[in-house]
């Protein structure tokens, strides 16, 4: 039966279309996970010639890797539904064989196979020498096994809760405290040198984490070479006593999501939120407003709309502070006005084969054309208001006020650009997102990977195309003459917002002439 779900799994890579480019985009798959773990991988290799920096770096590493694997279910609500357990609530497959079977099934992919390439770079890192190495590897195969192991068992968990509307509040809580403190694991990783990180902030959370399973996986192959075996023996425990815990948990949350059912609370909250019963779609500016207060209804009601407004924040703030130093540091909230754009995205594929009602209901050109200013309004009031907040935030710890104007020009013109590269791109490449609200592990429409992935590319590199003006005139003013920031204050947001206009129009009239072929594709998430 085991083989029968590697079969399965392989099956399904096999018949999807990487990239959108069929056999070639597999490929290209392939290698791009070869190459990013293969590339990390000899990075961590390379630390062998630093034995003890090696160690508390494994252990920062494993464990980030362990909370990366369980929190990602829970930020992107699914990242494979093919290991849904609910698909197998009616075939007669026992438990056990059913948590082996979803095992492997989870360690075949490509992501699985970048992370083990840099598993084993980081079994050569910590191997101080070549006949530690065969333990080295066994270890960094168990963290592998752990990250599948505790991912599943907390989505398992989550599955039944997240049915629920306040279940998704809660996981959506949970999974942003985890998601911060995985942000801060990895930033004390990244910002200390090999030669001082034992005496780092990072290096002191290294030496407390060697206690925990992961990390203790990083420092048994060290207390093993010093002959330590009192310690390496007391890690082994540890890390025994985490396999069969986790194993026990992933058992017992997945009994309870094939015989139990999720309680609905979706009615529970008000239904009227920031509507307006007196707005009616006469104008384009009343269809505008319309569309924008439905918009920052549904960012108000659903969990899954306000997770990436939580990241924009988080992001936004601690972003700028992290990769930027001196007081500079603001330009940086370029890509959090970036990344706040983003959220105009998939405007059609969001309503899935409602996307009907629209249609009639919006169904002329200006209509059209004020039901994607409404989505861009909501969009820029609330990703406005996040991202004057980041660079408030980070003017003052900085104490970057002299550049302030050249910072909110080039902000606004990425936050201007992204939006209307969104809502074009909706229209040009539209993909279907899943409507389900009670799987979590609906995050893909089988078949769109490519289109998804395409429009996600797309949507950045126009973003900062449209955000080029802004950032010349920044420079010139950092470097020729101050005045330019104030040129760029005002110049670049109003190029950007004269981009975002004709875009927008152009997108209108695109949905206009291809509404049928636009609703055939986005319906498909109805049924994911």
């Amino acid at each position: 039966m085991v083989a029968l779900f590697a079969g399965l799994k392989f099956r399904l890579l096999r018949n999807r279309r990487g990239l959108g480019l069929g056999s070639v985009g597999q490929v290209i798959a392939l290698l791009l996970a070869v190459g990013i773990g293969g590339g990390i991988g000899l990075a961590l290799a390379m630390l062998r010639s630093a034995p003890e920096t090696a160690t508390l770096v494994m252990a920062n590493l494993y464990a980030s890797a362990v909370l990366a694997w369980t929190i990602m279910p829970l930020v992107a609500f699914g990242v494979d539904e093919t290991v849904d357990p609910r698909r197998f609530a009616l075939l007669p497959i026992g438990r056990p064989t059913l948590q082996r079977g979803l095992l492997v099934s989870a360690l075949i992919g490509y992501l699985p196979l970048a992370n083990l390439l840099a598993l084993l770079g980081s079994a050569i890192g910590v191997a101080s020498s070549w006949s530690l190495l065969p333990l080295t590897v066994i270890c960094a195969i168990g963290v592998l096994l752990m990250c599948v192991i505790f991912s599943r068992a907390l989505a398992a968990t989550m599955s039944g809760l997240l049915g629920s509307r306040r279940g998704r509040d809660l996981g959506m809580l949970v999974s942003f405290a985890l998601f911060a403190l995985y942000y801060l694991l990895s930033t004390m990783l990244n910002n200390s040198s090999a030669e001082s990180f034992a005496s780092s902030a990072a290096g002191s959370v290294g030496r407390v984490l060697a206690y925990t399973p992961p990390g203790a996986l990083a420092l048994i192959p060290a207390d093993v070479a010093d002959g330590a075996w009192l310690s390496a023996g007391g890690r082994a425990a540890i890390v025994l006593a985490a396999f069969a815990l986790g194993w026990r948990w992933w058992g017992w949350a997945l009994q309870r999501s094939l015989t139990t059912i999720g309680s609905q609370t979706e009615n529970s909250a008000s239904s009227r939120g920031l509507l307006d019963p007196r707005v009616t779609a006469t104008s384009l500016s009343s269809t505008a407003r319309l569309v924008a207060g439905r918009d920052m209804t549904m960012m108000w009601r659903d969990p899954m709309r306000r997770m990436p407004l939580l990241m924009v924040a988080l992001v936004g703030i601690v972003w700028p502070l992290v990769v930027a130093r001196g007081s500079l540091s603001g330009y940086a909230c370029l890509f959090a006005g970036l990344l706040a754009g983003t959220q105009a995205g998939t405007v059609y594929a969001i309503e899935g084969s409602g996307l009907w009602l629209h249609m009639v209901a919006f169904g002329d050109r200006m209509r059209a054309r004020g039901e994607l200013w409404g989505h861009a309004a909501a969009t820029l009031v609330v990703g406005g208001s996040l991202l004057a907040v980041s660079i408030l935030v980070v003017t003052i710890v900085r104490d970057g006020w002299v550049h302030l104007p050249g910072v909110v020009g080039v902000a606004l013109a990425g936050l201007f650009s992204a939006t209307g590269a969104a809502l074009f791109l909706s229209a040009y490449v539209p993909y279907a997102l899943p409507q389900s609200r009670t799987s979590m592990f609906a995050s893909r429409v089988p078949g769109q990977g490519g289109r998804a992935a395409g429009g996600g590319l797309g949507l950045m590199a126009c973003g900062l195309i449209a955000a080029i003006p802004a950032g010349v005139l920044a420079i010139l003013g950092e470097s020729v003459n101050p005045a330019f920031r104030w040129v760029a204050l005002v110049v670049g947001p109003a190029l950007a917002w004269i981009a975002m206009w004709q875009v927008i129009n152009i997108a209108a009239d695109r949905y206009l002439d291809r509404a049928p072929e636009i609703l055939d594709l986005v319906a498909v998430g109805d049924t994911v």
